[in-house]
């Protein structure tokens, strides 16, 4: 309300927007400041102050994102996101949001670091039941989109590397 219709607070309240409502605006209003990333760095805890903010935050990046826009953008915000306003402040209400964000996330989602061996170990299974059964062996590249996995630029060259050692 405040930060992408450019109302203030005092045309709120003449418009008689109870002040409860006109809280949770102000809490969900991005902090200014010169970048993105430290406009979300101020406002995040800011939002611990006031309880159902989280819900409307998370509501708004579900619309963005269904909308289609700025997914690489979401993606890569998400892990810090998720840290400060998931893991600091359970919301059992919002864990349905949660869900849901990440589902709509994942294939823009670059693999976390806790999960890489997994994934490596895939590739790796991969590649071995394919040159056994005399079927295609995938490129680090094709197999990363077969199975909708957005992987970092060191983790790519790793899978690349695998790859070539395998051919040897």
């Amino acid at each position: 309300m405040f930060e992408d219709k450019r109302a203030t607070v005092q045309q709120a309240e003449q418009a008689g927007v109870p002040g409860h409502w006109i809280a949770l605006a102000l809490a969900v209003t991005d902090v200014e400041a010169p970048t993105r990333r430290e406009r979300k760095a101020k406002t995040y805890p800011k939002l611990a102050n006031h309880r159902r903010s989280i819900l409307v935050k998370l509501v708004d990046r579900i619309a963005n994102v269904r909308r289609g826009g700025k997914l690489d953008m979401y993606a890569g915000e998400q892990p810090e996101f998720e840290s400060k306003l998931r893991n600091r402040f359970f919301n059992p209400e919002a864990e349905p949001l949660w869900i849901e964000l990440n589902r709509l996330l994942g294939p823009h989602l670059p693999v976390a670091p806790e999960a890489w061996p997994w994934v490596r170990m895939s590739f790796q299974l991969h590649t071995e039941l394919a040159r056994n059964t005399k079927a295609k062996v995938l490129s680090p590249e094709e197999w990363a989109r077969q199975h909708q996995v957005k992987l970092r630029s060191h983790q790519l060259k790793e899978l690349q590397q695998m790859a070539a050692a395998q051919k040897a």
